[in-house]
């Protein structure tokens, strides 16, 4: 089972001042970026606990360049960087079966 996750930094957990946390070269963007992550590999845990057998995330925040590699779950695969464009443009397609937003 396929999985596609869109990532944004705004709502995330520890997230409260989005203009002083998840703007890059804001003062707790790097603190912001450990929390996407905890949250991240967290939703790419539950979905391969829950029978996903691929996991692709697409980071949508400002540049597409926020997510730390080092720290990506082994199994997650990751389309970044700019242009923004729509999911189905972003490797979306009929053979994904389910959806997350965070």
């Amino acid at each position: 089972m396929k999985i596609y996750i869109i990532i944004d930094m705004e709502g995330i957990t520890g997230v409260v001042s989005p203009d002083k946390q998840a703007k890059p070269g804001s003062p707790g963007y790097q603190e912001a970026r450990e929390f996407l992550m905890s949250d991240l590999n967290a939703a790419v845990q539950g979905a391969l606990e829950g029978g996903a057998s691929e996991i692709l995330i697409y980071d949508m925040h400002y540049y597409g360049l926020n997510v730390i590699l080092d720290r990506l779950h082994p199994r997650a695969k990751i389309i970044m960087g700019n242009p923004h464009v729509v999911p189905a443009e972003q490797g979306l397609d009929e053979t994904f079966k389910g959806m997350m937003m965070i």
